[in-house]
This record gives structure tokens, C-alpha cells and sequence, in this order.
């Protein structure tokens, strides 16, 4: 039949052209994958022209092999999943085009090899997977699973939610490279598993070919013993209204925590130490305890290396780390040659990742010298050996290369990275710091809204500071030296400094009328856009002059942007030892640590 249409075709073509032209026929190739995995998504591409018209239609024909069930057969493209097979399979296809005068042509054939998959190839039975638990957390075990880790591109874990949970299931992926592994198995570290419960843990593996296979294991897990973590939940999370992270970290002298939003331990380090000075990053909390820099993984593991720095010994780490331009920002105490006391809690050191130093900051000297520049007497201001400044928050601010800390004692304070020039200062201006220094007066940032009084747990949310107004005031000031305000709450703040106009505007403030004078903190979950906030009342009622007084607790509350309670949590302290701050954990749900 076809032989007979063409010539049809072509003379009537002719006959109804006034030039005596001839049509030429569309143009048409095939491109795509020549091997797939069954189950995998496949794209075959239509190469076609027409150099004296237009392709007006397409027509893919399956020459042979098993049945597809694509999108179309008459787009450009051909789309459609790779059948399943339990053999290897040849899939046939070719593509028919007609141009805008009705001519067509067809393609050459196109084949795909259909291979079965590795995860079809390498099934995964229960008896394969055993549970290895060696570690001395009881949220924290290990699988061993028997198949060959050669085969395999990345692990993950999920750990289904108790039925009455809130909280988003905790989900980590990890690259097979990272775990131990023989030539026939590897070990799988789970973690953030509920205590006293019998836990549902869903494995994941995705093969080198992209194929995956899953399994499902219960996971029985005893009480935690001697649990210094005995929350109260005075109001609890909603599902309908709950916050951006369902994680997150507790830092104190008795150790580091994670609970989840519905008030649950789940995971705890191996070994109790003061854990005031630590950080989350990248699947590790990075702990600073004196000179001894510890890694502690999520998995259980832990390494040890030594903080060093020329020209200081007897190095005591002491309040917040923080991520600075290159390591980690951390606060110190230590004796310095050529000094004659110990500087206590003015010095800060940028560590690398194995406990060297980068950079160091003395405050001490920058304040000395910045005073003694303009003429006057620094001596009733900075005095090694008393606790003058109390540094207990330092970060790196990325747009102007710079530092900000928190000075408890005086004021918040940003100097240049390299210069350590003071760019400004942010505090209570009826301080000894303003009143009796002039050329610390010339650098205050003025504001009509309340200063940062006694401050804690700085951080930047859309290039705004935002601190902890403790609202406490100072504690070691020189006799007769003005101590400065107290205020009756502690507020949640963050400010927006104009350098230009010197002003520091109060753009948003949480103020539930709770105070809480010492340690505290207030962080936002900055993993997504609108994040909410994490705030961290470590010592309500401390003060309390009742009789009998009322017990210390912290209240830990999380709140949106338009500052409603999602949920209320209180812990029994003492002075502020059960939790000095926490912040949001949202990596534990995203698969990536």
C-alpha cells in the first residue's frame, strides 16, 4: 500500500505547485537512554525537521519488547515507566513524523535494555538484619546488615512516631562510605529512638543503580535510667498548630539532650559532662570542656583533641560556642604571658576543627587600648583577674566581617574581624561603662526603645541582631561604680542597627511578662523561611523572695513570628544546671545531618 500513497503523494504535490518544486520529506532521529532500570522513569527525545515546512504530528510505535503504558504516543516526547521484568528485557520503538503538506518519514529504530534491578537482585529478608547494641545511650543502637556495601549508594533510617506523637518522624540518611563495613555487611547506627518503648525502625537502601528496597525492624528499648530531664508539659503541641522544627537541644552541666516537641527524651550523650560550651554541626556536637575539644556524633562516638595557643595556658572554655569565618567561636578563660592575673571571661579564640586557634581576641586589651587612646584611665574598667566583662555569646556577622559579643556585664559590642576596631556599642547607658568613659559613649548606638540589660544568645535572623534580654543588672562593677537597670521580664528581642544614623531599632520583641536574670536564650529555626522560635527561660523565679520561696524551673516555650504559643515545657532546676539554653534541631527530620 505505502508504495503505491508516496508516488500519489509526490505527483500531486507537483500538480498543484505553480514553480515546479518538489517537497522534501521531514527529517526524524531518535535519542535516549540505551539501558534502564526497570521501574525507572524513561525520556525518549524526537530529533525532527523539515526544510521547507513544518512537523505537524508524531507517532511513536513500540516495535517490540514488554508493554509500556506512556503519557502519550503523539508528543515530541515519549515518556513512560520502564516495565518491572524478572529477566532482562530489549524494548524496540521508532517515530513517525508528517510535515505540514502531509509527507512523513520514519525514524530508525531505537532500543533500551530493561535490566532487572539490583534491589530485585538482592532481596532483604529480616534474618539479614541484625540489631548490634553496643552502646551505653539507650536511644542510640546499630544494625548489622548482611549484604554486600559495594552494592549499595546511601542508608537511611525513619523512626515511626508513637501514635499520639506530634513531633515529624526522626530520618537520616548517610552515605555508605561513612559506615563500618566488611566485604559482606555493614553496621548502621540508629538513633533519637523513644525509651522505655518498643520502636518501629524502617531501613532504607538505594542501590548504586537507583533501584531501593526497604525493611522494617522493632527496636526495644529500656528506661532511661536517672533521668535528669523530667519535663512537664504545661501546654502541649497541636497538630493543627505546631512549630517549623520538631527537634531540639538542651545544654547544660548535666549533659547534652535532644527532646522532641512532645516533650520526649530521645537521645542523650553517652557520658555526662558540662556541655554549657557546645554546638551542633553537621551530624556532631562539637563540646568544649577546659582545653579539651570533643566531638561527640549522634551515633555514640567520641573524639578528643586539645585547644592550643600560643602565649596562654590553663584554658577553661566557659559559656556559648558559635560558628565563626572559619571554625568556632569560643569563649575562655586563661593565663596569659606577660600578665599577671587570669583573664576571666574576656577572651575569645576562633578553633578549628582540630583544636588550633585561627584567630584571637582579647577584650581586655581592645577596651584598654581604645580608652587609654582618647586619654583617659582604663584601669576602674578592665581588670584582669575579676570578671569585668563576662562574655557569654560571641558570633560572626558574614556581611560586614566582623564580630558581635555579648559583654553581660556592660553591653553588646561589634568589632572588625581583623582590626578589632570597635564599630559600636548596645547596652544600658546608666552603666559604669557610659557614665564614667567618654570614648565608650562616642561609640553607643543611641535607641528610644529598651537596650540589651544583661543579655544572652545572640544570633542574626534576616541581618538583625536578636539576644535574650535578661533584664539583670550588673554584678561585678567597681565599688560605688553604677550598676545599671533591672527591668521585671526578660523579653526576647531583635534590633535593626542603622551604622549610618548610629540608631538601634526594636523590630520585634516576645514579652510574656516572665524573668529569668541569668543564662536563657532565644533562637529561630532558620532551616526554612518563617521559621519559629525556640525561647528559653532558664531560671524563672530565682529570685523569688516569697515565703517559702518558689522553686527555680525553666520554661521553654516555642512560639510563631506572630508570637503564638505552640508549646509550654518546664523543667525543675537549680540556678540554671538542668538547662542552660537550647536550640532548634531540624536536621533530624530532613534526612541530612
Amino acid at each position: 500500500m505505502q508504495k503505491y500513497i508516496c508516488p500519489f503523494l509526490i505527483v500531486f504535490a507537483l500538480d498543484g505547485c505553480s514553480s515546479g518544486s518538489q517537497n522534501a520529506p521531514p527529517t526524524v532521529s531518535v535519542s535516549g537512554p540505551a539501558e534502564v532500570i526497570e521501574r525507572a522513569p524513561v525520556i525518549l527525545q524526537s530529533n525532527a525537521a523539515d526544510i521547507d515546512g513544518t512537523i505537524e504530528s508524531y507517532r511513536w510505535l513500540q516495535v517490540s519488547g514488554p508493554e509500556i503504558s506512556p503519557r502519550s504516543y503523539s508528543d515530541q516526547t515519549l515518556e513512560f515507566t520502564a516495565p518491572e521484568v524478572e529477566t532482562d528485557q530489549t524494548l524496540v520503538f521508532s517515530l513517525e513524523v508528517q510535515d505540514n503538506t502531509g509527507a512523513r518519514s520514519t525514524s530508525a529504530e531505537w532500543s533500551i535494555l530493561v535490566q532487572e534491578s539490583l534491589a530485585d537482585l538482592n532481596p532483604l529478608s529480616q534474618s539479614q538484619i541484625t540489631e548490634d547494641d553496643r552502646h551505653a545511650s539507650v536511644f542510640i543502637s546499630s544494625f548489622v546488615v548482611d549484604i554486600d556495601p559495594k552494592l549499595i549508594s546511601t542508608v537511611s533510617f525513619l523512626i515511626e512516631p508513637k501514635q499520639t506523637a506530634t513531633a515529624a518522624p526522626i530520618f537520616v540518611s548517610t552515605a555508605v562510605e561513612s559506615l563500618s563495613q566488611s566485604d559482606s555487611s555493614m553496621i548502621v547506627p540508629i538513633f533519637g529512638l523513644y525509651s522505655d518503648y518498643i520502636n518501629t525502625v524502617t531501613l532504607d537502601l538505594v542501590f548504586v543503580d537507583g533501584s531501593s528496597l526497604s525493611a522494617t525492624k522493632e527496636v526495644s528499648v529500656s528506661i532511661y535510667e536517672d533521668n535528669p530531664i523530667n519535663t512537664k508539659v504545661n501546654f502541649p503541641v497541636s497538630q493543627g498548630n505546631k512549630p517549623s522544627f520538631s527537634y531540639f537541644y538542651l545544654k547544660s552541666r548535666l549533659g547534652l539532650h535532644i527532646l522532641d516537641i512532645d516533650g520526649d527524651v530521645r537521645w542523650a550523650a553517652s557520658a555526662a559532662m558540662n556541655t554549657n560550651s557546645s554546638i551542633y554541626d553537621e551530624g556532631a556536637f562539637t563540646v568544649f570542656v577546659d582545653d579539651d575539644m570533643h566531638k561527640l556524633a549522634l551515633s555514640g562516638e567520641m573524639t578528643t583533641s586539645k585547644i592550643t595557643q600560643t602565649g596562654l595556658s590553663n584554658i577553661k572554655a566557659h559559656h556559648d560556642v558559635d560558628k565563626g569565618r572559619a571554625g568556632y567561636l569560643v569563649e575562655i578563660d586563661a593565663d596569659k604571658e606577660g600578665r599577671s592575673a587570669t583573664i576571666i571571661e574576656s577572651l575569645l579564640l576562633e578553633i578549628d576543627s582540630d583544636g588550633n586557634t585561627i584567630k584571637e581576641w582579647d577584650f581586655g586589651t581592645i577596651f584598654k587600648e581604645l580608652i587609654e587612646g582618647e586619654g583617659y584611665d582604663s584601669s576602674n574598667f578592665v581588670r584582669d583577674g575579676i570578671d569585668w566583662f563576662h562574655m557569654n555569646s560571641a558570633i560572626y556577622d558574614s556581611s560586614d566581617d566582623s564580630i558581635i559579643a555579648s559583654s553581660r556585664e556592660n553591653f553588646v559590642v561589634k568589632i572588625d574581624y581583623d582590626s578589632n576596631e570597635v564599630i559600636w556599642l548596645l547596652g544600658d547607658e546608666t552603666k559604669h561603662w557610659y557614665v564614667n568613659y567618654p570614648p565608650l559613649q562616642a561609640l553607643s548606638l543611641s535607641s528610644s526603645d529598651v537596650k540589651p540589660i544583661g543579655q544572652h544568645a545572640l544570633s542574626l535572623v534576616d541581618g538583625e541582631l536578636m539576644l535574650f534580654n535578661n533584664g539583670q543588672f550588673s554584678f561585678n562593677s567597681p565599688d560605688g561604680a553604677p550598676q545599671g537597670e533591672v527591668l521585671t521580664s526578660s523579653p526576647a528581642s531583635r534590633y535593626k542597627v542603622d551604622l549610618e544614623s548610629r540608631n538601634a531599632e526594636l523590630t520585634w520583641t516576645y514579652d510574656p511578662f516572665i524573668y529569668s536574670d541569668i543564662c536563657s536564650s532565644v533562637f529561630r529555626d532558620q532551616s526554612t523561611t518563617n521559621g519559629d522560635y525556640l525561647v528559653h527561660y532558664a531560671a524563672v523565679d530565682r529570685l523569688d523572695q516569697s515565703d517559702p520561696p518558689k522553686p527555680t524551673r525553666t520554661l521553654i516555650q516555642a512560639i510563631d513570628d506572630d508570637r503564638t504559643l505552640l508549646f509550654e515545657f518546664e523543667l525543675q532546676t537549680r540556678f540554671c544546671q538542668t538547662a542552660w539554653q537550647s536550640r532548634p534541631l531540624p536536621e533530624l527530620t530532613t534526612g541530612t545531618l
